[in-house]
C-alpha cells in the first residue's frame, strides 16, 4: 500500500499548483471550493490516469435564515462551476468520454409523514 501511495504521488506531482510548469486550465473557473474540485479533476482527466468514477460535492444547501439568497448564490456557484467544466472538458478533446450527473438529496419529513 505504501509503494502504491507513494507511486501514485509521483504521479501526481506534475498537477501539484506550485509546480510552474503545468499549463493553466482553458477556461476559468469559480473560486470556490466547487469550482475548484472541478478544475482539478479535469486536470486529472487530462493526464490521463485511467479515473473512471468521481465525485465532487457541494454544501451548504442546508440553509435556515436568508435562505433564498443563500440557494440562489449556491445554484448560481453550481451553474457557473458545470459552465466552467464542460467548457474544460470540450477544450481537453474529453467532453465525449465523460458522463457528469449533479443530484440533490436534502429533505424533512415531519413526524408521522410517510417516506
Amino acid at each position: 500500500a505504501y509503494r502504491d501511495a507513494i507511486g501514485m504521488l509521483d504521479r501526481l506531482g506534475g498537477l501539484r499548483a506550485e509546480v510552474v510548469n503545468v499549463p493553466s486550465p482553458p477556461v476559468a473557473y469559480p473560486d470556490e471550493p466547487l469550482g475548484r474540485g472541478l478544475r482539478n479533476l479535469a486536470r486529472i482527466l487530462g493526464a490521463g490516469f485511467g479515473t473512471r468514477i468521481a465525485t465532487i460535492s457541494q454544501s451548504g444547501y442546508d440553509t435556515h435564515d436568508a435562505q433564498r439568497a443563500e440557494h440562489a448564490g449556491l445554484l448560481a456557484t453550481l451553474s457557473a462551476s458545470l459552465v466552467a467544466w464542460q467548457a474544460d472538458l470540450d477544450a481537453r478533446g474529453l467532453s465525449d468520454r465523460v458522463l457528469t450527473v449533479v443530484w440533490s438529496e436534502f429533505g424533512r419529513r415531519g413526524p408521522g409523514q410517510q417516506r
